[in-house]
């Protein structure tokens, strides 16, 4: 991320072993602070888990962009049929986040929230020619899809069992579970619709090498 300008480049920084040594003390206060908010280990858990589905999130709707960006790069290996696999996983995801329940998603809306800051206040220190393009218009559905999720995490009802932390608008297992899923695939088709265009993606690439842009036959399907 320090490479890429996401993050203050002193982080990548390296002593002449090789070893990033501003990087891994920042990473170990970070790690450190963040057990504070959480009182066990299960809480802790559930922080993670919410966390790690969010990041992962983005891996179905990257699938489903670069086929459509390059439908005849070469693939060792074939999701049949990512067409439906791809939507399908990017609403289980977000399930998993919504199950996890607002006491603890709250906080992984927080630690996205600083992300952010840190991101935007690094920016503003850059130079204008070092600063990564934001690409809004390809990106702006991630502020819908933090937010809606946010919001219906805390419109549901799950948290501790005696004690749920949302405000209970949406029951469980139906109501819930409908609206999770409809705003996901809503979510997911809309930044198919405004993915980068092919050759702006294409910049984002080392080389074709990488992409393995060799055309294959009969490659154009989705599957």
């Amino acid at each position: 991320m320090g490479r890429n300008g996401y993050i203050p480049e002193v982080v990548t920084r390296v002593d002449k072993r090789g070893v990033p040594v501003i990087g891994v003390i920042i990473s170990f206060v970070v790690g450190l602070l963040c057990l504070l908010p959480f009182p066990s280990w299960q809480s802790l858990l559930g922080f993670l888990t919410s966390a790690t589905a969010m990041l992962w999130a983005g891996v179905p709707i990257a699938l489903g962009s670069l086929r459509r960006s390059f439908p005849d790069a070469a693939r060792p290996f074939r999701l049949r049929p990512a067409g439906l696999w791809a939507p399908l996983g990017f609403a289980a995801a977000n399930l998993l986040v919504y199950w996890t329940g607002w006491e603890t998603d709250w906080k992984v809306f927080v630690a996205i929230a600083i992300g952010y800051a840190v991101f935007f206040i690094n920016r503003a220190f850059q130079q204008a020619e070092e600063r990564p393009d934001l690409d809004f218009r390809s990106s702006w559905w991630v502020w819908v899809w933090i937010l809606g999720t946010a919001a219906i995490s805390y419109m549901g009802t799950f948290g501790q069992a005696s004690h749920p932390s949302g405000l209970g608008y949406l029951s469980f297992p139906f109501w819930d579970t409908a609206v999770v899923v409809a705003f996901s695939l809503a979510v997911y088709y809309l930044a198919i619709r405004t993915r980068l265009p092919a050759e702006k993606a294409r910049q984002y690439a080392p080389s074709d090498d990488e992409l393995n842009l060799t055309p294959r036959v009969g490659a154009a399907s989705l599957g």
